[in-house]
């Protein structure tokens, strides 16, 4: 199909772009930050000293400026306010029709999108189409272009593009672009990117910089704390340290919640002294040494103080008992809570921590969800489901008034850690860290290990059990829970709802499988008795959700479910109770099939690593060359991973999955017929079949960096290599092909493996 017409670019087929990264682009980060106060940030104006300089960068034709900072001293909401205000777009352009502003906001705590490079990348693009499609339509042709051949060719895939070619694309709108544009990207957080910060710094400041000079130019204000490597590459650019600029800012915040505080008590009946003291204040902005969040954190303990009317004394006793760093202040601040309630911080910590590494359908991320989670795990199978007889939310134990009990019990446990957004809707109010410092404190402190040591164990819970349980509740409770709030947002439908309760669900149970050794069958079993109540065919159903091309007669069961959500625990208990009689179905798609569907994405899955299930699944007895529609798992994994390759976080988990499957008799020369309609991103080369060998190089010679040692592998587990397609070209000729560097390889490997082969049999 075209995605154009003439010059200029098809409205629905534009569209259809769009819809396709915007999965892999979206970047909600900035809307979560902190506004800055009116009278923060003016300094960043500044043009009588040569620091900060950032006026006079929007002005040079520099292509890179970086500002640097302590944790938590204000980066993200400075690189917010930079964003949205006028004066950026004033000093930069003159000419707003000639200027795109884009931005990206890394996020550890976001979905995993948010901290990859990648996920930079296909915003990036995903902007440029936005903006282009506003002011420039003949870029816009050009962009969409070069889009066409990955994403036009098969609409309905949601996998995401290879950074490789996403950066090729950026590289030739900037080289092609005829007319003149501007552009100002903004990222922040930019140490927050998962991967090598050196190779993807090197690869985005390289764009920025071919611009200059070119009609369509990039500029880039990059934000982020100093590492060794990004210091390194950045240092040399326009810069500033935020810390160093925050004083007056900091004065300004301070002055206004503490007067606040002092002013409501001066108006007290009983005649309070409360006044206003600005020692105090200039003792607090000294103390922060440019730090945001500490003082956000220690002006919150002092303005408890103040309202319990404590003498002037004691407040400048308070303030110089909390120490300067942050690590330090998180400790300081759960040591005052009281012995007998310290185990709830611990376990209300811990539960954010363990939501921020799971994907979104699995987080207590709301009131409503964390009330849910919080409560006894065991209580959400005993408690009624809605279609029961006498069934009430209150049952269930999510009565919406309860939100309002925990917010403060929230707030009392973990005095400002945790934050909770201010909403109308208290039940769906976001409920998330302070601060990415917070997670770090959580996970890695010698400190927080401390308190764990000194709570009683038997009262702490194991948070990916209690996302389980939250998620297993809340199927109970739907559909009321969606009548009630519209807590989903991404959601399109109330059984769409549903579904991505049940996706969170299983992601926790895998959660739970690994950090505790359990298979959690309770939790699977009743889950599967309260969505038997009303959809009997359930469990194709969801698959159909979550995995689009599902078919019913696949007869998807929970057994598969499992696989494909990787709960390995719960498969291998159900084969030792039932024997491995349960592997082989008597009607419907092998089990070993959904360890590879884990990696076909939708919107609300990014897919599981499935390695343990289909471990489980080969060694007692699965078939990777079971025939299926014309398939085996075998030729179906080739199919599925080859689309994954360009991937990190996948890149191990194939090689894995390859091993596996080989070590237990898959057959690299299987044919693979090219009229399965699986196989349209291969029809291109117009033959009847070829094998799986053929189809790996391919995919190899897509993503050459990582081929070796899947090379090596199909090399080592060959007996013949003379193997050829329906076009009789044999796996060496194609290799050579394809590409000059993987042919060499291969012939090397064969080489050796011939040389083995002779030395063994003398």
């Amino acid at each position: 199909m075209s995605c154009l017409y003439g010059n200029r670019v098809k409205e629905d087929e534009y569209e259809l772009l769009l819809q396709t990264l915007e999965p892999h682009g979206r970047n909600s980060r900035r809307y979560s930050i902190s506004q800055a106060h009116q009278e923060s940030f003016q300094w960043i104006w500044d043009t009588q000293n040569s620091r900060p300089g950032f006026s006079k960068w929007l002005r040079s034709e520099d292509p890179i400026f970086w500002i640097s900072g302590k944790p938590g001293a204000g980066k993200s909401t400075l690189m917010r306010y930079l964003m949205e205000s006028e004066q950026t777009m004033h000093l930069f352009s003159g000419k707003p029709d000639a200027m795109i502003l884009v931005h990206y906001f890394f996020h550890e705590l976001g979905e995993s999108q948010e901290k990859s490079f990648g996920g930079l990348l296909h915003a990036i693009v995903y902007q440029l189409l936005i903006g282009l499609h506003k002011k420039n339509q003949g870029t816009l042709f050009r962009l969409c272009e070069l889009l066409k051949p990955h994403l036009c060719r098969n609409p309905t895939s949601k996998a995401a593009l290879s950074d490789y070619v996403l950066m090729t694309i950026l590289q030739k709108v900037v080289a092609e672009c005829k007319e003149t544009l501007r552009v100002c990207l903004f990222i922040d957080g930019f140490d927050e990117c998962q991967g090598d910060h050196r190779e993807q710094l090197d690869s985005l400041t390289d764009w920025v910089r071919s611009s200059s000079n070119k009609k369509l130019s990039v500029r880039a204000c990059i934000a982020s704390r100093v590492e060794m490597e990004i210091e390194l590459r950045l240092s040399n650019e326009p810069t500033f340290a935020i810390h160093h600029f925050t004083k007056h800012d900091i004065s300004t915040y301070v002055t206004t919640k503490l007067r606040r505080a002092w002013d409501l008590m001066a108006q007290q009946r009983d005649g309070t002294t409360a006044k206003y003291d600005q020692k105090l204040v200039d003792r607090v902005v000294k103390k922060a040494e440019g730090v945001f969040v500490w003082v956000t954190i220690v002006v919150s303990q002092l303005v408890v103080a103040i309202e319990e009317e404590n003498e002037s004394h004691d407040l400048y006793e308070s303030l110089a008992d909390l120490p300067e760093g942050l690590e330090q202040l998180y400790a300081s601040v759960i040591d005052k809570i009281d012995q007998r309630y310290r185990h709830d911080t611990v376990n209300f910590l811990s539960l954010i921590q363990k939501s921020s590494h799971l994907n979104s359908s699995a987080r207590a991320d709301t009131l409503l969800k964390f009330s849910a989670a919080i409560q006894d795990p065991m209580s959400a199978i005993s408690c009624k489901a809605y279609l029961e007889t006498g069934f009430t939310t209150d049952d269930a134990g999510l009565p919406h008034h309860q939100c309002a009990q925990v917010r403060r019990r929230l707030q009392r446990r973990c005095r400002g850690l945790i934050e909770i957004e201010d909403a109308e809707d208290l039940p769906g109010a976001r409920v998330a860290f302070l601060h990415r410092t917070v997670k770090e404190y959580v996970t890695g402190s010698q400190l927080f290990e401390r308190t764990l040591d000194e709570v009683d164990s038997k009262l702490l819970r194991n948070p990916a059990v209690a996302l389980m349980a939250m998620n297993l509740r809340l199927v109970k409770v739907y559909p009321e829970y969606v009548e009630s709030h519209n807590i989903s947002m991404e959601a399109q439908s109330r059984d769409e709802v549903r579904d991505l309760r049940v996706c969170g669900f299983f992601f926790a149970a895998r959660a739970a499988q690994f950090s505790i050794g359990s298979s959690q069958i309770p939790y699977v079993e009743e889950l599967d008795r309260v969505l038997s109540l009303s959809y009997p065919d359930w469990t194709n159903s969801h698959y159909g959700w979550r995995i689009h091309k599902a078919r019913p007669d696949w007869n998807t069961d929970l057994l598969s479910l499992a696989v494909s959500y990787d709960l390995a625990l719960y498969v291998h208990q159900q084969i030792r109770k039932n024997g491995k009689g349960i592997i082989e179905k008597a009607h419907g798609r092998p089990l070993l099939f959904y360890a590879f569907d884990a990696l076909s994405l939708n919107r609300y899955n990014p897919g599981v690593n499935t390695f343990h299930s289909c471990e489980v699944l080969l060694e007692n007895d699965a078939d990777p060359m079971e025939n299926f529609k014309s398939h085996t798992p075998w030729s179906f994994a080739i199919l599925v991973l080859g689309r994954y390759m360009a991937s990190p976080p996948y890149q191990l988990h194939i090689g894995k999955l390859f091993t596996l499957m080989l070590e237990h008799g898959a057959d690299p020369f299987q044919p693979v017929d090219h009229n399965i309609d699986d196989w349209w991103w291969f029809k291109h080369f117009k033959k009847l079949y070829s094998t799986v060998f053929h189809v790996a190089l391919y995919s190899m010679e897509q993503w050459k960096y990582i081929f070796r040692p899947i090379l090596r592998l199909l090399v080592d587990h060959c007996n013949d290599f003379e193997a050829t397609d329906s076009d009789g070209i044999g796996i060496q000729d194609w290799a050579d092909s394809l590409n000059p560097e993987i042919g060499t390889f291969l012939g090397q490997e064969i080489a050796a493996k011939r040389t083995h082969k002779r030395r063994r049999r003398h």
